[in-house]
């Protein structure tokens, strides 16, 4: 049995998600309930444990060999694996089968979600279909009931993703002066979003990049790398996205404040393996209710394994 290959506790899932992210549909292809909904993951599934990497290097006139990049180019990442559908009559076999390609498709995506061995925790990925499945038949499925297919799935996104990290500081003492832990337990560098609650008086924030300091020799050596944000006016909420490709600075109601940073960036990520570490935040002209929280998603290279220590 396919039960065999894993740890009796393992479980994996399929997950049909909405735009609010609501699961309408969850299918245990692995696990103790594998199968109950007639469908089940076989053995020799592959692209699960490492995102593809491309090597970058370089050589210049006269060097011998060349140069390797610490950062290779992360490709999508293609998983191949094989599901079983089967059923106790035709019909429902027709109705299981349609279940699945319900879930898996070309035009949208779904989740594949992977637990731990005990179930404490979880790691999903974002899947779409990448090409049409196998479906060499060698007798009618109507007739076995059955079928297996051979199922080639894209990431666009190559990453595994546990749960997101949540640290909030409230100027309740009114000092304008606070600290945030921020922290990254994965194997991959994260990327931390700020957001404030409803101003309700007009508010500077200075917010910490990641847990960088001020190196040896700059005025500022050894505190805190921090960037102050304009000032925002009553009603107004910030989401601050220190992701590269993402708008820095963005206001809850349209308004263009990051033009006013004038090109001042979030230029830090926090490196993978990060323990909790306490960071500076400020608030000029804040109340007691102002407060701010840190998000920090945790991204993964394998659905298990390489947490921090």
């Amino acid at each position: 049995m396919v039960q065999s290959l894993f740890h009796p506790g393992r479980v994996m899932q399929l997950i049909l998600r909405d735009a609010n992210d609501v699961d309408l549909i969850v299918l245990d292809i692995c696990g103790p309930e594998m199968g109950g909904q007639g469908i089940c993951l076989l053995s020799g599934f592959t692209g699960f444990m490492h995102a593809p990497r491309t090597p970058v290097r370089e050589s210049w006139a006269y060097q011998e060999g060349s140069t390797p990049s610490d950062f290779p180019r992360v490709d999508e990442r293609l998983l191949d694996f094989r599901l079983a559908t089967k059923g106790d009559t035709p019909e429902l076999w027709e109705t299981i089968d349609s279940l699945l390609w319900e879930v898996l498709g070309f035009k949208h995506d779904c989740y594949l979600r992977y637990y731990t061995a005990d179930r404490t925790s979880w790691r999903e990925i974002k899947i779409r279909l990448d090409r049409k499945p196998s479906d060499t038949i060698t007798y009618d499925p109507s007739v076995t009931k059955h079928m297996v297919w051979a199922i080639t799935a894209v990431a666009c996104d190559p990453w595994w993703y546990s749960t997101t990290l949540v640290s909030t500081w409230t100027n309740t003492d009114g000092t304008g002066l606070g600290n945030l832990i921020l922290q990254n337990d994965a194997d991959q560098e994260c990327w931390v979003q700020f957001a404030s609650n409803t101003l309700t008086s007009t508010q500077t924030w200075t917010l910490p990049d990641s847990v960088m300091r001020y190196p040896v020799g700059h005025p500022k050596a050894g505190q805190n790398v921090t960037h102050t944000l304009p000032a925002l006016g009553v009603g107004q909420e910030f989401l601050v996205d220190t992701y590269p490709l993402h708008e820095t600075l963005t206001v809850m109601d349209g308004s263009l404040q990051w033009a006013k940073m004038r090109a001042e960036d979030f230029l830090y990520s926090i490196p993978a393996h990060t323990p909790p570490t306490q960071v500076p935040v400020k608030v000029v002209g804040g109340t007691t209710a102002s407060s701010v929280s840190a998000f920090m998603t945790q991204r993964w290279d394998r659905p298990f394994g390489g947490g921090r220590k």
